[in-house]
């Protein structure tokens, strides 16, 4: 019980808030730039690794406790919301200018949120058309070492 205390007060914090909005920040966006309103290079990488091994315990204690649902549901509400901004806020880039190591802190992030998304997807708040999105979104900025999360992503038949 005091796990998922403390994983509730987590989803209520400032800290969550805004480690999401640096780790998804990149969603939905074709190339890698880096605008006028990028973190520190001190922030993105722990944003990255918190959110991505909170989708992991999410996940693990998904369905564990009474009560619980609620809590999963604000999550993926979390999730919904950010994901919904930055799909409206996409750009377009030729030149990758985010070097390969930032890029894998981003791309961690978002194939754990999207592996938790889609173990939840039978949870009604889950906007279908935004996951498979998603989902294209981050096969298309996969790269070299990520073959195991392209695998993952083709072999959920509700995507494709």
């Amino acid at each position: 019980e005091s796990c998922f205390n403390v994983f509730e007060s987590i989803l209520k914090s400032n800290l969550w808030k805004n480690a999401i909005n640096i780790a998804l920040r990149h969603s939905f966006n074709a190339g890698w730039i880096v605008s006028d309103d990028t973190p520190s290079l001190e922030e993105e990488p722990i944003a990255c690794a918190f959110v991505a091994e909170l989708m992991n315990f999410a996940g693990a204690i998904k369905g564990k406790e009474i009560g619980q649902d609620n809590t999963h549901k604000t999550l993926i509400v979390t999730i919904n919301n950010t994901l919904v901004r930055f799909r409206q806020n996409l750009h377009w880039s030729k030149e990758d200018s985010v070097n390969a190591s930032r890029q894998s802190w981003f791309i961690e992030a978002e194939f754990a949120v999207l592996k938790y998304l889609i173990d939840m997807r039978h949870v009604q708040l889950l906007d279908s058309t935004l996951l498979m999105d998603f989902a294209f979104s981050l096969i298309g900025r996969l790269s070299v070492g990520h073959e195991m999360m392209a695998f993952f992503i083709f072999s959920q038949d509700d995507l494709f």
